[in-house]
C-alpha cells in the first residue's frame, strides 16, 4: 500500500512513524471476537463500511494482533484518534456530517501476524442521518477515484 508523510495528519504523532494512504483502501464489515478481526477488502467504488486513513507499523511495546490491545495502546490510540481522521479527510470527506465518521483500530490478522506483518491501519466508517454507507473514497487524493 502506497503512504506517504507531507501533508499527513499522522505523521505528525510523536514516536508513531505513521503515513496517510495515497491510494484509497476500502473494507466491508469488520468482526471481532475475542480480539480476532476479520475484515474483508472492497472496492471503494462500491458501498463499503470502512476506509483507511493512517498506517503505521505496531509499537516496539505492542506488539500484537489483538484489537483490543492495540487499540488500548497511547500512540496507537492518538494516530487512530477522531482529531487525525477529521484532518486527513479529502474534501469529500468533509462533504459528510462530521459527527458520522467513527475510527477505529485495524490491526493484522492472526495469520497476518503469524506471516511477519506488523503493521496497523487507522479505519473511519460513517454512516449517512439517511442510513446511507460510504461509496467512492474520502481520504487521499479526493480525484484518485
Amino acid at each position: 500500500m502506497p503512504t506517504a508523510t507531507g501533508d499527513c495528519p499522522a505523521a505528525d504523532i510523536a514516536g508513531a512513524d505513521a503515513a496517510c494512504v495515497v491510494e484509497p483502501e476500502c473494507w466491508g464489515g469488520m468482526v471481532v471476537i475475542t480480539g480476532n478481526v476479520s475484515i474483508t477488502a472492497a472496492d471503494c467504488r462500491a458501498e463499503h463500511v470502512w476506509e483507511t486513513f493512517a498506517i503505521a507499523p505496531l509499537p516496539a511495546d505492542g506488539l500484537t494482533h489483538n484489537q483490543a490491545e492495540l487499540a488500548a495502546h497511547p500512540v496507537v490510540r492518538e494516530v487512530c484518534s477522531a482529531g487525525v481522521l477529521a484532518a486527513s479527510l479529502n474534501e469529500r470527506g468533509r462533504e459528510r456530517e462530521a459527527d458520522s465518521w467513527e475510527p477505529d483500530v485495524l490491526p493484522p490478522t492472526e495469520a497476518q501476524y503469524a506471516a511477519g506483518s506488523r503493521v496497523f491501519r487507522c479505519v473511519a466508517a460513517s454512516i449517512g442521518s439517511d442510513g446511507s454507507r460510504l461509496t467512492r473514497h474520502h481520504f487521499g487524493p479526493a480525484d484518485a477515484g
